[in-house]
């Protein structure tokens, strides 16, 4: 599969950055884990990336080319690597390149156009599910939850983990404010991973505001219990942000659903 397999030593490295080169001249740069997290050996031996381009054009018989560019210790340093290649090389203008997608973030090398839209969204009017179609899609997912491995606990911990986070309300970076992630990524040519990595690192250069996404359950002030930020609020005599202020530093004990 690799053409430079045997002389690359990756037994080491946990991640590689590859490029694919097809008889046509397209191209396609991505990266691959050689290590699950548990320590299992991928099969990245016979990968042929995850793109569906580049598998169909395999799948047709098109000729190709596979080579390791770089090896990483670990998964995070190669996807920067990717991303890093992605946008020096210009894929995002470069119709030769088959990517659809940097940092996670997706794009196309032709965005649609105003008549392109309107005529998508026109498409769409009026179009409703067949009976047979629904029953399809809730058959499936059925079977789908049913032969699922997870646990109820594991589901319920899966839950939780999503309510308890925090959303991004406005950021500062390299000295320019900005009202999203998405915002702030599009200006400074950064993928909204990697700000978001920068923000969870602590980086110096970005300094963000959250939004608690969770659903308050109780309040207890004073050892009486609320059950909003509203009835915490008029009982103190001071603002709802206030209170959750105040529950943030630890002041007072609440609970969520």
């Amino acid at each position: 599969m690799w053409i430079n397999e045997d002389t690359v030593d990756i037994t080491r490295d946990r991640a590689f950055v590859y490029r694919i080169v097809f008889a046509d001249g397209l191209k396609y740069i991505g990266y691959k884990t050689v290590y699950t997290k548990g320590g299992k050996e991928t099969g990245w031996k016979t990968y042929q990336s995850s793109s569906k381009y580049v598998k169909e054009k395999i799948a047709l018989g098109d000729q190709y080319t596979a080579e390791i560019l770089y090896t990483f210790p670990t998964r995070e340093e190669a996807l920067a690597k990717e991303e890093e290649l992605l946008r020096s090389l210009g894929a995002l203008k470069d119709p030769q390149y088959l990517n659809k997608s940097i940092g996670g973030s997706k794009f196309s090398c032709y965005p649609a156009t105003e008549a392109h839209k309107k005529k998508l969204s026109e498409a769409k009017i009026g179009v409703t599910l067949g009976e047979q179609h629904s029953k399809n899609i809730s058959s499936s997912l059925k079977t789908h939850y049913e032969s699922n491995p997870r646990t109820k606990e594991h589901i319920k911990n899966n839950i939780s983990t999503r309510t308890t986070r925090k959303k991004v309300v406005s950021l500062v970076l390299n000295g320019t404010r900005y009202t999203s992630v998405r915002e702030a990524a599009l200006a400074e040519d950064l993928s909204e991973y990697r700000i978001r990595k920068m923000i969870k690192s602590g980086d110096p250069n970005v300094s963000a505001t959250f939004k608690d996404l969770r659903v308050i359950s109780s309040i207890i002030i004073d050892e009486h219990t609320f059950y909003s930020y509203k009835e915490a609020a008029l009982y103190v005599g001071v603002t709802q942000t206030t209170i959750k202020r105040r529950i943030e530093k630890g002041q007072y004990t609440a609970t969520y659903k």
